[in-house]
């Protein structure tokens, strides 16, 4: 998709489109990427690869597992939340739990019982090197350094 240059076609596309009241019900433990003008609902867990760009939530009954680079644009709810390394997620997210691995990112707003980092706090306030001065986050923090669990 990438490739043939339209990409940001498709982009253009979803937001313009009216959005859809029929949810997208997909049962695959394995996406790649979703381009839908509505709401997305994975009957399973699942790991997401690609891009995810919804107009809409994107709601998995179970865990969702973004893997290196992947991305997901739209509100997300899910029972857990891993993003591995340089994974990001832009909108609204709830969960139980959600862990981001290095470089990972929230760019939104997070509600989750337990949020969990392995990056080593800097001189940068714990919050603000996870979700990148754009939201907000509820929930207690626990972080990794040495092997060592730390709450905030």
């Amino acid at each position: 998709m990438q490739e043939l240059g339209s990409f940001n076609s498709i982009i253009w596309l979803i937001e313009n489109l009216p959005f859809n009241p029929k949810p997208l019900k997909l049962t695959d433990q394995n996406v790649g990427g979703i381009f839908y003008p509505g709401d997305v609902h994975i009957k399973n867990s699942c790991a997401v690869s690609g891009t995810v760009w919804i107009k809409g939530k994107l709601i998995i009954n179970g865990q969702l597992l973004l893997q290196k680079n992947a991305f997901v644009k739209g509100c997300v709810k899910a029972e857990q939340i891993e993003l591995q390394k340089n994974s990001s997620i832009s909108g609204f997210v709830e969960t139980a739990q959600i862990e981001l691995q290095k470089n990972s990112r929230i760019f939104g707003f997070v509600e989750a019982d337990v949020i969990i980092h392995e990056k080593k706090r800097g001189t940068e306030p714990f919050k603000s090197v996870l979700f990148n001065y754009s939201g907000y986050a509820n929930g207690k923090f626990i972080f990794w350094k040495n092997n060592e669990q730390n709450y905030l």
